[in-house]
């Protein structure tokens, strides 16, 4: 599977946004905050991904926009066992990384994390589609 992040991977729709935060299931792992909802729409991609830093916590543009780039990247590198979980089970996932720490962190602290949030994604995929 290739390592790409398109554009249509990313989560931009209002309503889809929108009920992510009202229906959507979260989890806690520190620096970030990740929602996600499972569903069986009929969209190409399995997995749409909105990622988002803090204004409260990153004062910097720069430093907000840099830790984007590090959970996107990682995201990007470390998607292909989700997607294939989602593919077996027919689901399709929103999902909604937030950085809520105070500091931006390593790449390497970020994707070992990012990784984490990924697996407990997969497990609870798993569980759901029985």
């Amino acid at each position: 599977m290739k390592q790409s992040f398109k554009k249509a991977e990313k989560l931009k729709s209002k309503k889809q946004i929108e009920q992510l935060f009202l229906k959507g299931n979260q989890a806690f792992l520190y620096p970030f905050k990740i929602l996600w909802l499972f569903s069986k729409h009929t969209s190409e991609e399995r997995s749409k991904i909105l990622v988002g830093a803090s204004r409260k916590s990153l004062k910097k543009a720069t430093d907000r926009n840099k830790m984007k780039r590090r959970i996107r990247e990682a995201y990007r590198k470390n998607k292909t066992a989700l997607i294939e979980s989602l593919k077996r089970s027919g689901n399709h996932c929103n999902i909604g990384i937030i950085h809520v720490g105070k500091e931006i962190s390593a790449f390497k602290e970020t994707e070992k994390k990012i990784i984490e949030l990924l697996d407990r994604l997969i497990q609870d995929n798993e569980k759901s589609s029985g």
